[in-house]
């Protein structure tokens, strides 16, 4: 964990050349449209299984998951599984004339059988990422008994996304309402604040990441700790009646030990 605390405080800027207009990307259409993420793909099974010889029936059975991934708390989504993370299956297994933990549990990922995580009890299975993203895990359990008597089978289909960094205009703010446009109007000789809020990332906070910020072509600011993902600006007085834009970049990364867990975002800034 990042102990070093590095405030970042009014950055002087002089007047810097126009620049294109950077683009800027929103989780909107997948927290709010692409409701597939959230579904389960499952083999259905029949309630009724009734094991002949040592009358074991199933009751009912639920696959669940999560991921070692990051969202901000007041995200409505679900916290989805990138590149380099982690992900945790569990299947709840309730049945009658017999113990969950007396059958015998074989785990697949993408139809590969895991024998170390597989066995008696073996309720729970933990993978890494393997593939991109926009891509899937399908992950298949079979239960069994020794004699073949009681058997189903539970599939769940896991969705890879990329980590995602969002830049917001407001440091104060809990619901963090101010999104950063493609362009912003940023006045001088004021405090202009922003916020960079990660999602998806393998972490517990989000100032657990490393921090780059750039102003135009100014020397980039590597930031850590408490206050990394804030930005405090402080622009001059605007000299003249010319429009001056300059461009803020910030650049994330998750360190070392999760290599492909990196995001960056750009906006315009329109000094008045």
């Amino acid at each position: 964990m990042k102990k070093i605390i590095l405030i970042l405080s009014a950055i002087i800027i002089s007047s810097l050349p126009i620049i294109s207009l950077a683009q800027f990307d929103y989780l909107d259409e997948m927290i709010n449209n692409d409701q597939s993420i959230y579904e389960v793909s499952q083999q259905q099974v029949d309630d009724t299984t009734t094991a002949t010889g040592e009358e074991i029936t199933l009751k009912n059975i639920d696959m669940i998951w999560s991921t070692d991934s990051y969202v901000p708390y007041d995200y409505p989504g679900r916290a989805l599984p990138s590149v380099d993370g982690f992900v945790d299956v569990s299947v709840l297994l309730n049945v009658s004339g017999g113990k969950p933990e007396n059958l015998q549990y074989s785990w697949f990922i993408d139809n590969t059988f895991d024998e170390s995580q597989s066995g008696y009890g073996k309720r729970d299975f933990r993978f890494g990422i393997r593939k991109t993203a926009n891509e899937t895990h399908i992950v298949l359990v079979k239960i069994f008994n020794d004699s073949n008597s009681f058997y189903l089978e539970k599939t769940i289909i896991i969705p890879i996304v990329n980590p995602e960094i969002i830049i917001y205009t407001s440091a104060k703010n809990a619901i963090f309402s101010e999104l950063a446009k493609k362009i912003i109007a940023v006045p001088s000789e004021k405090k202009s604040y922003f916020v960079a809020k990660p999602f998806f990332f393998s972490i517990k906070k989000a100032t657990d990441l490393n921090y780059q910020w750039n102003v135009s072509e100014q020397e980039m600011v590597t930031a850590t700790g408490a206050s990394a993902n804030v930005l405090t600006l402080s622009i001059p007085k605007k000299e003249g009646r010319e429009r001056e834009v300059r461009n803020l970049l910030v650049s994330v990364d998750n360190g070392w030990s999760y290599s492909k867990q990196t995001a960056s975002k750009n906006i315009l800034m329109q000094v008045k």
